[in-house]
């Protein structure tokens, strides 16, 4: 059975269940560890089962998979990883905007919208502590 055939059967068989989102995350999630740990073959058919049904709950699973793929962590000043994070993950979005759109901005682009925000709230905070210690 082809990894597109065996979504749409675990698709298919929870819609019935009415539990399709949670399905959908939780597929979102495995995509995700597929998307960090295989070789690129098996990227492009994930990548192109996620293009195909283009659900935002796969997509959120998957952000979900890649942002808590870092595991615990500590700050540095400045926002510095999550720039770095918001750079890499727009890098990837790039790579794929014409080949797979929505897997793209649903995922790539969006998460580096996250961790630039992340890196601007960290510095806005450094900002406010240092305003603070001078008052």
């Amino acid at each position: 059975m082809q990894l597109n055939q065996w979504v749409r059967f675990i698709r298919e068989s929870c819609e019935k269940l009415d539990r399709i989102e949670v399905t959908d995350r939780v597929l979102g999630t495995l995509f995700a560890t597929s998307l960090l740990y295989q070789n690129e073959a098996t990227k492009e058919v994930v990548l192109n089962v996620m293009e195909e049904i283009r659900s935002e709950n796969i997509s959120a699973g998957v952000c979900r998979g890649l942002f808590n793929s870092r595991g615990f962590y500590w700050r540095q000043p400045g926002g510095i990883q999550e720039k770095k994070l918001s750079n890499d993950y727009k890098k990837m979005g790039e790579k794929i905007k014409f080949s797979h759109p929505f897997v793209s901005n649903s995922i790539y682009f969006k998460l580096a919208q996250g961790y630039l925000r992340d890196a601007e709230g960290e510095i806005e905070k450094e900002r406010l502590q240092d305003r603070l210690r001078l008052s």
